[in-house]
């Protein structure tokens, strides 16, 4: 299932915008995001789906992290990349994500994923776009985007 680009571009989607919250702004990059994007083909129905989920995801991760957080600590986060000069590495995400959440809407999307992904699975027809997404999930792991 990870290797779907459709998971990539939400697992892309999360950590970028979390970062967003927590990190000065000049390094945030959804480089990889769209990047994937790109190998959609810019599909607006795929990518506002991956929002829905994204976004509600994000949210979730966004409480953990406020829960454990404290403003004096996301400061002290904002303020390294400050203190060792760090080079901005910010791109701007390549399409608008004013896509609202909607929690029905995400769950039946997450269950779409999830049997798409099986019937991938058990389908010998189609492990050559097994293989391509494979290659979509090597590519994310060379470009650090789960590191």
């Amino acid at each position: 299932m990870t290797t779907i680009p459709e998971v990539l571009l939400i697992s892309e989607y999360c950590a970028s915008s979390t970062e967003k919250i927590y990190l000065p702004e000049e390094y945030v990059s959804y480089s990889s995001f769209n990047s994937i994007c790109a190998d959609l083909k810019y599909d607006k129905t795929k990518i506002m789906k991956c929002f829905i989920i994204g976004k509600g995801i994000h949210k979730s991760i966004c409480q953990i992290f406020d829960a454990i957080m404290d403003n004096q600590l996301k400061d002290d986060i904002k303020n390294e990349f400050k203190k060792y000069d760090t080079t901005p590495i910010g791109k701007p995400i390549c399409i608008s994500d004013n896509q609202s959440t909607n929690n029905i809407l995400r769950n039946v999307y997450i269950m779409n994923l999830i049997n798409n992904s099986y019937n991938l699975i058990n389908n010998k027809e189609i492990y050559p776009l097994l293989e391509k997404n494979k290659k979509y999930y090597e590519k994310s792991q060379i470009k650090g985007a789960y590191y």
